[in-house]
């Protein structure tokens, strides 16, 4: 695997978090549409329109938590094989350094800061692990 093939399988860790939480709060308003869609009271026919925005909602919902079920899934399995392979350095520094920057979400900067180096030295052992780390390919 290349040296940016790497970079971007440890950002999936990331990436497929952001997701799960842009689903959930998309199902929030969905329930929320939900909650709010009412029958009104009325001495005319009812044209069963809001019974049909409530199945919408209801099936738009299912679809989401479908939806959330596989992504909590991938990024579990993704998430596993990524600590794994941090794990498996044998340079505590540069597993710090992959932990802090991929798992955690840190910048280079601030991570120098949290770990007392420079940034150069971050970076360096930053390049270092990539090319040490054996990853598996992620869907």
């Amino acid at each position: 695997m290349e040296y940016q093939e790497k970079i971007e399988q440890l950002k999936l860790y990331r990436l497929l978090d952001a997701k799960i939480e842009s689903l959930t709060e998309e199902m929030q308003t969905w329930k929320a549409r939900a909650t709010k869609i009412t029958s009104a009271i009325s001495p005319k026919p009812k044209s069963h329109g809001s019974g049909n925005q409530m199945l919408l909602c209801i099936d738009r919902i299912c679809e989401i938590e479908e939806e959330i079920a596989e992504s909590t899934a991938k990024l579990q399995q993704s998430k596993h094989q990524i600590e794994e392979a941090i794990n498996s350095l044998e340079d505590a520094t540069e597993r710090d350094v992959l932990w802090y920057r991929y798992i955690k979400g840190l910048t280079f900067e601030k991570i120098a800061v949290e770990m007392n180096y420079s940034w150069r030295h971050i970076f360096r052992k930053h390049k270092q692990a990539i090319v040490k780390i054996n990853l598996k390919k992620m869907a």
